[in-house]
């Protein structure tokens, strides 16, 4: 693998395409800042592509939404089998019988498709491990792969035979959907993409393989030899190939007659309808209303001819608005392609109708642009711009133009301003409505109302979002830049007058009466916009107008944008785009509004001031951290706090005994994050699971955080389970903020206590343990390091250090250099922890005090031949035993059967063999088992 290949990112970074011949996508989803994707994975690459998948997704854990293309005309069978059952059934209705009949119904009907052989090929069923319960059905399926190469055609007639007699296995669920929807069609065509192997939709478990066998047709028996190849240990990197959409190479078998002719049919219907559609595209790719422009001049007409019917309406108004903004655009917008491409999306999703002219006329201010492109560029308007998910809006248009071409941004604006003032002084007492639209083209990209009946306004201040009472600021500009306005529209007015009094109309066609009319409306005109002026400094008439602009200003998603962007860290003097791994400017569409006050001052390896600052924050992590591995476990830890995409999925816990420096680490690392750093109640890990969704400020307040850290647990303090999964799995969370709707969003936060006491943990399974990281901070920081040999001996205190008393006074002077150097790694590791073997003993430590089953077993349980143990005394036996060492609630008898099972294997009816109790009078007289 090429050396700057990092991880699946990077990967996959490099083979991005446009989609049409993608091997690979990935499924998007806006809510959970899941972007979409499209990718070719050539031959060649596909070593390297599971290299870096695998690691991620099976040995790091991370989650991945990968699918992958079926191959064109022919390939593996793969079986989509969906079930959907009323919203009140939570648990899984189809048992192994069920799987091992629809198994046997394909091998059966296989039969009547190929000629079978005894050729050995493999069978993979896969689940995930719970149904899924949505809001009105729940959902539960079965993906089954089979490893014979089927034309496509040939697996359609294969599923219409199992149509036919699927009943007798299926009837006795309770489906809410016909059989026809559960066998996925689209599968079965090869036009839909198949889930690859451990990735999952967005918010959902990702399938797991639970059997595989090896299956030979025995012609003489007229059966199929199953051979189990499941092993206790899944090879992830084996079956990745094995149960792969594109693996090409499966055993082939003859086609039967018929279904061969049906094949040969079907693959020329594919190619006939293939230059049918090539056809059809062509002729009718021009709009139905204007022909194409094939010139210069053609396009300047159609672009003159739309914005004189915009101008006609003033709804329309904004689309002339737009054009003015695109075509003040710098040149390189329209040459370099990702910027031309933006600005086609943008215009498109301003107005699908009347702004594609403007897009060419834009475009061809590119040496590149050829009229004879126009159809190609329309096909891409009017098809692929329809289904492309675009969040770019006229804000961003007008944003690129101020960033461009400042001079002519305010013209327009301006422009636009008094067009509309113009039309607001044509009524005797323009309505407060009209007023608070002109206000809006002034600020609208400035501010945001969020909540009508609160009066929640936010103000883009810096470059970020802030919440101001009520709009008071815009408020102001009411009284001051509004009617100023209409003030010097009032002397404008004023002047002409004075003109016409000077130089009188010397044409023959007016007469003086001509004039005297004009005189009285310039005089009406004038004393009405004056009014006007005036109107807007008196606090009724505000108060009026306020009103309206709610609605004006109302921004029904804002806050579901606002710190929505996980890649985004912002500064006081600009942004840090972790997914361009770049620093910029700010833009209102980066909707944040949390930042880290302070400046981002990237690291000048030249600059004497900067590598002293680095020196210092050197040498007080090594302190803080003497090995090595942990050292760079926690710099990489830090670092990826700072992006929000949480690639680990863990939870940190800070311990060890006091003068260890971990308060003190926490307090740079406020410093450095400000906004981004929350301190959060303990009880957000420690109560009950409802309390997580329900409508709460404080959980409201976590949107956009980066860096969450609790305050010490009390001793004993038990830890829920299933609210930290959710909070370090990535679970989408609801809050409501003070007076307004409750949001619901994808968590940020890299999760972190600092703690004397290590919470108490019950659960035993692998989801919980795995996220657990214990961070030991084995230094001490003492007035005489290595001087008091009673309290703090060397050999259990062997990393000892000068306290400095004032150091959180060098902390405000570090904070700048400091997050660039965690900017730095993150740039490196793309937020990924690697692991280090202090962090994982700790942690594995921790995990054998808190396994109340395990230890149990290690004392009590012993294997002997003939032994048998009854679940009865099994549970007595715990029950005192676990009483004895740890009091109050045992848990429950169905974990302790559950544990041993996969122990011990099934239980054969109610006893558990090849192993006997140690009873604890037993250990009292020291009586030591045979055979153990």
């Amino acid at each position: 693998m090429s050396n700057q290949v990092l991880s699946l990112f990077d990967f996959l970074d490099k083979h991005k395409c446009k989609g049409a011949n993608s091997t690979h996508t990935r499924i998007p989803d806006r809510d959970l800042n899941i972007y979409a994707g499209a990718y070719i994975i050539n031959e060649e690459d596909k070593e390297d592509f599971k290299t870096v998948y695998c690691d991620k997704v099976f040995v790091n854990k991370h989650q991945e939404f990968l699918t992958e293309a079926q191959l064109p005309t022919a390939g593996p069978i793969l079986i989509d089998l969906d079930f959907r059952y009323d919203v009140d059934i939570d648990e899984r209705q189809h048992t192994e019988d069920h799987i091992s009949d629809l198994v046997e119904l394909y091998l059966e009907q296989l039969q009547k498709i190929v000629t079978l052989t005894d050729e050995e090929f493999p069978v993979f069923i896969l689940e995930k491990p719970n149904v899924n319960t949505l809001e009105n059905v729940t959902k539960d399926g079965i993906h089954i792969v089979i490893g014979i190469h089927l034309h496509h055609e040939a697996q359609m007639m294969l599923r219409e035979y199992i149509l036919e007699g699927i009943d007798y296995i299926l009837s006795e669920l309770p489906l809410k959907n016909d059989y026809e929807s559960v066998i996925d069609k689209g599968i079965v065509t090869g036009k839909t993409n198949w889930q690859l192997y451990g990735s999952r939709k967005p918010g959902n478990e990702a399938y797991e393989v639970i059997q595989h066998w090896n299956m030979k047709y025995d012609a003489g028996d007229d059966e199929f030899e199953y051979t189990d190849m499941m092993d206790d240990t899944i090879n992830h990197h084996e079956i990745f190939d094995l149960i792969s959409a594109r693996k090409s190479d499966n055993v082939r078998f003859e086609l039967k007659d018929d279904v061969l002719e049906r094949c040969k049919t079907a693959d020329a219907n594919m190619n006939t309808k293939k230059t049918r559609n090539r056809i059809k595209i062509r002729k009718y790719r021009a709009p139905t209303n204007q022909i194409l422009p094939t010139t210069l001049e053609s396009l300047k007409k159609a672009v003159k001819d739309n914005l004189q019917l915009a101008t006609m309406n003033d709804d329309l108004y904004e689309v002339r608005e737009v054009h003015e903004f695109a075509m003040a655009l710098a040149e390189f917008r329209a040459t370099e392609f990702d910027e031309w491409l933006k600005v086609g999306w943008t215009l498109h999703a301003c107005d699908c109708e009347l702004l594609f002219p403007t897009w060419m006329l834009f475009s061809a201010k590119s040496d590149k642009f050829d009229f004879q492109d126009i159809p190609k560029y329309w096909s891409m308007w009017s098809d692929e711009f329809n289904i492309k998910c675009c969040e770019l809006t006229r804000g961003s248009i007008m944003w690129w133009c101020k960033q461009d071409n400042p001079i002519a941004y305010e013209k327009i604006k301006c422009n636009t301003v008094d067009y509309f003032i113009n039309k607001t002084i044509e009524h005797e007492k323009p309505p407060d409505y009209d007023i608070a639209g002109i206000l809006h083209r002034m600020y609208g990209d400035q501010y945001k109302c969020v909540s009508i009946k609160s009066n929640v306004w936010y103000e883009m201040v810096g470059g970020r979002w802030s919440d101001i009472d009520s709009g008071t600021t815009l408020r102001k500009k009411l009284s001051s830049q509004l009617a100023l306005k209409y003030t010097l529209k009032a002397k404008e007015l004023v002047e002409r007058m004075t003109n016409m009094d000077s130089n009188p109309s010397p044409t023959e066609s007016k007469s003086s009466g001509d004039d005297d009319d004009e005189m009285k409306k310039l005089q009406k005109l004038a004393g009405r916009t004056a009014g006007i002026g005036l109107d807007l400094r008196r606090t009724n008439n505000k108060n009026n107008i306020m009103k309206e602009a709610k609605e004006h200003f109302f921004d029904k998603l804002f806050l579901e944008k606002l710190d929505n962007n996980p890649y985004l860290l912002c500064f006081t003097n600009g942004i840090i785009d972790f997914e361009k791994k770049e620093f910029r400017m700010t833009k209102p569409d980066d909707y944040v509004s949390l930042c880290t006050n302070i400046e981002y001052i990237k690291m000048d390896e030249e600059n004497v001031k900067h590598m002293s600052i680095k020196k210092e924050i050197t040498e007080f992590m090594e302190q803080l951290f003497p090995d090595s591995l942990l050292n760079k476990y926690m710099w990489q830890h830090m670092a990826a706090s700072l992006k929000g995409t949480n690639e680990n999925q863990v939870f940190n816990i800070y311990t060890g005994t006091g003068r260890n420096g971990k308060s003190k680490l926490v307090d740079l690392v406020s410093m450095a994050l400000g906004d981004y750093k929350a301190t959060v109640p303990i009880t957000l890990v420690t109560s009950r699971r409802t309390t997580i969704g329900g409508a709460s400020p404080e959980i409201a307040q976590l949107k956009g955080i980066r860096y969450a850290c609790m305050q010490e647990p009390s001793e004993n303090m038990a830890i829920n389970e299933g609210v930290m999964k959710e909070l370090t799995g990535g679970d989408p969370l609801s809050g409501r903020a003070l007076y307004c709707d409750t949001i619901t969003f994808n968590p940020q936060f890299t999760l972190v206590v600092c703690t004397n006491h290590l919470f108490d943990i019950k659960s035993t399974d692998d989801g919980t343990w795995r996220r657990i990281r214990v961070c030991d901070f084995e230094s001490k920081f003492l007035d005489k390091p290595y001087e008091n040999e009673k309290d703090f001996p060397k050999n259990k205190y062997p990393y000892q250090f000068k306290c400095v008393k004032d150091i959180d006074s060098r902390f405000e002077a570090w904070a700048p250099y400091f997050i660039s150097m965690l900017v730095e790694i993150a740039f490196e590791t793309n937020g990924v922890v690697e692991d280090c073997p202090q962090v994982l003993a700790a942690s594995q430590k921790y995990k054998m005090q808190q396994d109340y089953f395990a230890q149990f077993f290690e004392e009590r349980i012993v294997p002997v031949e003939g032994g048998t143990i009854k679940r009865k005394d099994l549970q007595n036996e715990f029950i005192e035993w676990y009483t004895e060492l740890y009091g109050g609630k045992v848990p429950k008898g169905k974990d302790l059967y559950d544990f041993m099972e996969s122990k011990l294997g099934k239980c054969d009816r109610g006893r558990f063999k090849g192993h006997r109790l140690i009873h604890s009078f037993e250990q009292d007289l020291d009586v030591v088992p045979n055979n153990i």
